[in-house]
């Protein structure tokens, strides 16, 4: 049950339209009066929580260790087969869901999702639920007045959707995908929490997952008090392996493999809003990995082919690919 929407009868019509695909828990009750919607609720742990035990206690085990010791990966028949190979098939099986909903054309009149040209002109509703470490980014952000014209250019929907808007989900990250075992043989996934969906450019949706996955991977980073980002980004390596055959796995599963410069521009733009979220979590390394998120965000978007090819096809390993395309970063020592 979910109260409290901040668009629910919006929330309501997008939940059902994708729950008739097969790629949404079905709606059993909505109460526009109370603001209350009611799901089937499902057997499962999120995606969220299978990554975090991904990347958790790096000191002791390696990432394929901590997701094989995973309490939602210890049941027999999830044992088959090897962690990575497991993430693969839900990244794949999640590609699926998602061409599935976009295949759904919405009817004129219905209200946008949640898109990247916000962040080129943020609404004064916006810039009331930032804190203060999300502000000073995207203030130094709007400084940039290339970034912001490319920024405000990517609101505009790609070719391959001009003929029609697409039911988007908006806000696809890892904790809004339920990962269910009802068959004993295979998982199955489901997309939560439509509160920010509607009309819009199914590349974002696409952008938004890949995002995650990215910067969950540069988030392993320990900063180092007054050192260089080049000292300390090797050991993010192993989690970036996982990250990109994940991203292949899940682009494959969508049809659509090979990213080209407009979808590597709204993962940049994908990143950055994952930046403002770090940036606002009140830790200082945090903070500084909000900036290596945004950094690597900004990249992406002004530098589409060559930062694609740096993060994800350099042969050099992770410290290779972003200390050849980053500043290095100063720490405070705090």
């Amino acid at each position: 049950m979910k109260r409290h929407s901040r668009r629910p009868a919006v929330e309501a019509r997008m939940a059902a339209l994708a729950a008739a695909t097969g790629a949404a828990p079905r709606l059993l009750h909505f109460d526009a009066g109370e603001d209350t919607l009611v799901f089937e609720r499902l057997p499962g742990v999120t995606l969220d929580s299978l990554l975090r035990d991904l990347a958790g206690s790096r000191e002791q085990r390696t990432p394929a260790e901590g997701l094989r010791r995973s309490p939602a990966c210890s049941s027999r028949h999830r044992q088959r087969r090897p962690p990575i190979a497991f993430l693969e098939l839900v990244g794949a099986l999640l590609g699926q869901a998602l061409r599935s909903v976009h295949r759904l054309s919405l009817p004129p009149g219905e209200p946008s999702a949640q898109q990247p040209s916000q962040l080129a002109a943020v609404s004064v509703g916006a810039f009331g639920e930032l804190g203060e470490g999300a502000l000073s980014l995207l203030e130094s952000w709007h400084r940039d007045a290339g970034l912001v014209d490319a920024l405000a250019r990517l609101g505009g929907p790609s070719r391959s959707a001009r003929s029609r808007t697409s039911l988007v989900h908006g806000d696809l990250t890892a904790d809004n995908v339920i990962v269910s075992f009802r068959d004993h043989d295979q998982p199955s996934v489901a997309i939560v929490d439509w509160e920010l969906a509607g009309a819009g450019d199914p590349a974002w949706d696409v952008a938004c997952v890949e995002a995650d996955l990215v910067s969950r991977w540069l988030c392993t980073a320990r900063p180092r008090p007054g050192r260089p980002a080049a000292e300390w980004l090797g050991g993010t390596e192993p989690l970036r392996a996982f990250a990109l055959r994940a991203i292949e796995a899940f682009r494959s599963g969508y049809g659509a493999p090979d990213r080209d410069e407009r979808a590597s521009r709204l993962l940049g733009a994908a990143l950055l809003m994952r930046a403002l979220a770090l940036a606002d979590a009140g830790d200082e390394r945090e903070r500084v990995l909000a900036r290596l998120v945004a950094l690597v965000g900004k990249r992406l978007i002004c530098a589409p082919r060559e930062a694609a090819r740096l993060f994800f096809k350099s042969r050099n390993g992770c410290e290779g690919a972003l200390a050849a395309a980053l500043r290095p970063i100063p720490v405070n020592d705090r």
